[in-house]
């Protein structure tokens, strides 16, 4: 029947749209509609199929749990970034280690770090510009597998104070037969606001702006 092929290809169009199921396509009040519709017009000597019915039913059903599975999902995204607003304002004020290379200096002491993924004999903490250029060499002085951080005094190689902008951490860590270690570089820093920029919140911090996933550890300030 025509108004039976209507319902189904208004039914099958709702279902494979990328953008999720919208009511503005198919809400209740509309199938309804058409159903009523359907039954007043069909022909008494031949009425609907009762198993084609049936499948309509089971059809709409599908739509509308997966129109109220987005509406969940809308409101669940919803709640996780206010929780992540309200984590992300507990974080100020406090000490916070950061898995980044990337750091502002300003000409004034700064605490890098590196993470190992194993036992090190020898690691060496390389400062670089913005050029990739190394301006200072740092050793490193704990070896175990964790989180070990250094000391950069803001000056390079020849004792001169650096000038202010990015710099990078380059960590190179090798064990007792001479092989690299998996190593990650660290910044340690203070976090000083938080920045709102659409769905996502950003930690403004002493030495440049980080995401949320960048934070491995919150110490008390």
């Amino acid at each position: 029947m025509s108004s039976v092929n209507s319902i189904n290809s208004t039914l099958v169009s709702g279902s494979s749209s990328q953008s999720g199921f919208s009511e503005e396509v198919m809400g209740k009040e509309d199938f309804l509609k058409l159903l009523v519709a359907q039954l007043q017009h069909q022909d008494p000597l031949n009425p609907q199929d009762p198993t084609e019915f049936t499948s309509q039913l089971a059809q709409y059903s599908q739509v509308e749990q997966s129109m109220n599975m987005n509406k969940n999902l809308e409101n669940l995204a919803g709640m996780t970034y206010d929780m992540e607003r309200m984590s992300a304002l507990g974080m100020i004020g406090k000490d916070v280690t950061i898995s980044s290379s990337g750091f502002l200096a300003d000409g004034t002491e700064k605490t890098v770090g590196y993470q190992l993924g194993g036992n090190a004999a020898e690691v060496k903490v390389h400062i670089l510009d913005a050029n990739g250029n190394t301006v200072r060499t740092i050793e490193g002085t704990e070896f175990k597998s964790g989180d070990h951080f250094v000391t950069w005094d803001g000056k390079d190689k020849n004792g001169n104070t650096v000038e202010d902008g990015t710099y990078f951490v380059s960590v190179m860590a090798l064990d007792a037969d001479e092989k690299k270690v998996a190593s990650q570089p660290l910044v340690k820093t203070k976090v000083t606001g938080l920045d709102l920029d659409g769905e996502k919140s950003y930690l403004t911090t002493e030495v440049g702006t980080y995401g949320l996933n960048q934070v491995q550890e919150v110490q008390g300030g």
